[in-house]
């Protein structure tokens, strides 16, 4: 891979009612991907996990996933069987059909989180980014309901990394969510949907509260 020094920077982040045209905005990704030398980086952290000259490189296997929430089709991971086999899809990524991911990628018979396989992940990634971009960057970790553990919540608060994680409902957030006063209740509108929620605190059989908040849609 061509090493390539950009003198741009990205200085601000906001939000934005305006869009890429299709897929083509896609390409432009890429290629910026490319110019600011991140796949270099990537592979020199994570290359040596692929084991043989078998299976997709890491930096690309990187390189779909940014591409995967760039695009924002879909949150969930089993979309990556659907791009699999999406010629238009790789092309605008610049992969051929053998170099896409599915949503296999581990092991069928382990679970994402075995045995601490999560942890280990993130806290490489967490080093890599303070490292490379800067040491006090906040960091924040979205996870669905499959990671819903304590002990992925007490990895990721040790170091100071920010999370987010769908629970599951569990009939004692039931019992204690119907108990509260409506006053406590707020809502937000998001604009496409309008929701009811109320922050509680959270603990079941676990050693402590964890800081919670239940969701409810207005119809």
């Amino acid at each position: 891979m061509k090493k390539y020094n950009t003198g741009n920077r990205i200085n601000k982040v906001e939000f934005t009612d305006e869009i890429l045209t299709g897929r083509g905005g896609l390409s432009l990704f890429v290629r910026y991907l490319e110019k600011v030398c991140i796949y270099d980086i990537l592979d020199e952290r994570f290359g040596r996990l692929r084991k043989s000259l078998k299976g997709i490189p890491a930096w690309n296997l990187f390189k779909q996933v940014f591409c995967f929430f760039f695009d924002g089709t879909s949150r969930y991971l089993v979309y990556f069987d659907h791009l699999k086999d999406d010629g238009g899809y790789s092309a605008a990524i610049g992969n051929d059909f053998d170099s896409m991911a599915s949503s296999q990628f581990r092991k069928g018979s382990r679970h994402g989180n075995h045995p601490d396989t999560v942890l280990k992940m993130v806290e490489g990634l967490v080093k890599l980014i303070r490292k490379r971009y800067r040491e006090d960057v906040e960091i924040i970790v979205r996870m669905d309901s499959g990671f819903f553990y304590e002990d992925n919540f007490k990895g990721f608060d040790d170091p100071g990394i920010g999370f987010i994680a769908r629970g599951k409902i569990y009939e004692g957030v039931k019992e204690q969510v119907s108990g509260m006063d409506e006053v406590l209740w707020g809502e937000y509108d998001n604009g496409h949907q309008k929701w009811s929620y109320v922050e509680f605190g959270w603990r079941g059989g676990w050693k402590r509260f964890w800081r919670a908040f239940y969701t409810r849609p207005f119809y």
